[in-house]
């Protein structure tokens, strides 16, 4: 049953990334058109989502790729999740009237870190999954924050949407 549902969570998957990407661009697009004061701030979070999707597809391929070795899988596609997580983490923060980029980013970066320790306590090891995994997508999306931040970056980024 669980392979049969894969099969429809890998074409989800694949939707969530097409339709995540077309409302990235559409807002960042919408900003720029009208010079926006959050322009500057939407394009890093353009950055941020696009690096998001990116990971989140490819994790979810190296997880159905993975299929066969339970271990790998389901903590891959538990990382693939985690790519996605930082959008409902930004609504909480704004319902909570908490919140820069920075600090979501970084409260993002404790759960995942929070959970890796959690499985390595309890298996007594750092799985490799988790391990290479987790130090990867932290670390994109930390050089993506701070790359987009950069006027290079800016620049690039209001001509492809604009």
């Amino acid at each position: 049953m669980h392979r049969i549902l894969g099969t429809f969570g890998a074409a989800y998957a694949l939707l969530v990334v097409l339709m995540g990407c077309t409302a990235t661009v559409v807002a960042a697009r919408r900003e720029v058109r009208v010079h926006s004061e959050s322009v500057s701030s939407l394009l890093t979070v353009l950055a941020l989502e696009l690096t998001q999707m990116a990971l989140f597809v490819s994790l979810v391929a190296f997880g159905v790729w993975l299929r066969n070795r339970a271990g790998y899988h389901k903590r891959v596609m538990l990382l693939a999740t985690f790519c996605i997580l930082p959008n409902p983490i930004v609504r909480l923060f704004i319902w909570a009237g908490l919140g820069s980029n920075i600090m979501i980013l970084s409260s993002w970066a404790l759960l995942v870190a929070a959970v890796v320790l959690f499985d390595s306590i309890r298996n007594r090891r750092v799985h490799p999954a988790f391990g290479f995994g987790a130090t990867i997508i932290v670390v994109f999306l930390y050089l993506v924050y701070f790359g987009s931040r950069t006027p290079l970056w800016q620049h690039f980024a209001a001509n492809m949407v604009g």
